[in-house]
């Protein structure tokens, strides 16, 4: 699907015949109709127009949502949740204009029924307005300016608005960033700010100051900074981890490439942290060592060393990896296994990644990842063991047309789906699917949709 556009013929004062591009809006209405538990059919409209200026609009009424396949979180342990990447067309076009995930994370919002934005850049001045809204449930608005005089400065602010579900919260956020390429440093300070309305949670504040001296080849490079979020910081539908955390942290890192010889580059990085709470105490404090060294033929092999105490917890963890073809987007692959402690168990992560290109048209991917944790008998914690395994087959009938096989094993359940899609650049898209890309376990579900571009 492509942007419509008609050339108008002009021709100058030297005869030469130039085309002028004219850009009008995109309309792509759709129907989706489920066959399978409970039947039903839906459509809606996407509108979009990309403008001389390269200012860009969207519109969209009651998106598809669930026809999309969202990337899978890890079974990896984590404190804290894994920040994803959202992969629905109307929250991924333009994301880099409203990409601060403390104030929005779209992962938090399962539908809507309305949005639209509005975003682009217009000679110094960058700048977005998001808005979407579930009728009855919530609403949001996200505002976003940046003035960037030049390639150096950036001086902005974000304005977010949640109200639904008994939370009505207001977010404020400037930021400043200044750096030059040439003598290859930055720095920044952000600042955020709720307000609470309903008074539930309390008005906080988040705090982010950084200094990057990026080194050169064969020159040492570090950064440094520091971070405060208070533990009342409410932020309904962003991404935070650790409130009530406030420290510093750091970073060294040193690299070399060669231009000829087997050996391409190498380089290492050593970093360290420390974080006290709100109120007194240890939060957390720790320090890790990684490096890898790379070859001309497309592989490699990198390591990291964690050591990090997060009371009551003392971990330190050893990972090594190595990855092939890496200059293959269908046949590149990698391994990696990381064991020591974690949350005061015996801790070990393995995890392997290959893709295939079975003909010109078939290739197929597969991961796979597995955790294991054994605690103390008398911690009163039982034992993990996680499993993963993520396939996906894809075969290219035309460059229009193909069909897709997805598999997903999860800790036990299991989950196939099928796929077909035919796109063209004006008319119908047809896309049909068998079973939900997004759930646990297999599901008897036909879905069809078609859209049309106008």
């Amino acid at each position: 699907m492509g942007e419509n556009w008609s050339a108008d013929l002009m021709i100058d004062w030297v005869g030469l015949v130039t085309p002028t591009i004219k850009r009008d809006f995109v309309y792509m209405p759709f129907s989706l109709v489920e066959v399978g538990g409970v039947g039903r059919i839906t459509s809606g409209l996407d509108i979009k127009r990309t403008f001389d200026n390269n200012v860009v609009t969207a519109l969209t009424i009651r998106p598809d949502f669930k026809t999309i396949e969202q990337a899978v979180d890890s079974v990896d342990f984590s404190y804290n949740p894994r920040y994803i990447q959202d992969r629905r067309p109307f929250f991924a076009e333009g994301s880099s204009y409203f990409g601060d995930s403390v104030l929005f994370y779209p992962h938090s919002i399962e539908s809507i029924d309305i949005g639209g934005k509005v975003f682009g850049k217009v000679g110094v001045h960058k700048f977005g307005v998001l808005s979407f809204a579930d009728m009855g449930d919530f609403s949001s608005n996200y505002l976003t300016y940046r003035w960037e005089p030049n390639n150096r400065w950036s001086i902005g602010g974000d304005l977010f608005n949640y109200d639904g579900f008994g939370e009505d919260t207001r977010m404020a956020k400037l930021e400043i960033t200044h750096g030059d390429q040439a003598r290859r440093y930055s720095m920044g300070l952000g600042y955020r700010r709720s307000f609470d309305r309903t008074h539930e949670y309390g008005d906080g504040s988040y705090l982010n100051i950084y200094y990057s001296n990026w080194g050169a080849q064969r020159r040492l490079g570090y950064a440094f900074g520091y971070d405060d979020i208070s533990p009342d910081f409410s932020s309904p539908v962003g991404y935070i981890n650790d409130p009530g955390r406030r420290g510093m942290w750091w970073q060294s890192s040193f690299y070399d490439r060669f231009d000829s010889g087997s050996l391409l580059g190498y380089g290492c990085d050593y970093g360290g942290s420390y974080a006290g709470k709100y109120g007194g105490g240890l939060f957390d404090k720790g320090h890790w060592l990684s490096g890898y060294v790379s070859f001309r033929n497309h592989t490699g092999f990198d390591f990291r060393i964690d050591n990090q105490i997060r009371p009551p917890d003392r971990n330190h963890t050893t990972g090594f990896g190595c990855w092939w073809r890496n200059d293959d987007l269908y046949r590149s692959g990698s391994f990696g296994y990381r064991w020591g402690r974690q949350d005061s168990a015996d801790y070990g992560f393995f995890t392997f990644n290959q893709g295939f290109r079975l003909s010109e048209r078939l290739s197929a991917h597969i991961s796979t990842e597995h955790l294991r944790m054994n605690y103390a008998p008398d911690s009163g914690e039982e034992d993990v063991s996680r499993d993963q395994i993520v396939c996906s087959v894809a075969y290219d009938i035309t460059s229009e047309r193909g069909i897709g096989l997805g598999y997903r094993h999860q800790e036990g359940k299991s989950n196939l789906f099928l796929t077909y899609r035919q796109q063209v650049r004006f008319g119908t898209d047809i896309f049909i699917l068998y079973g939900d890309p997004n759930s646990l376990t297999s599901r008897n579900r036909l879905s069809l949709k078609l859209v049309r571009v106008l």
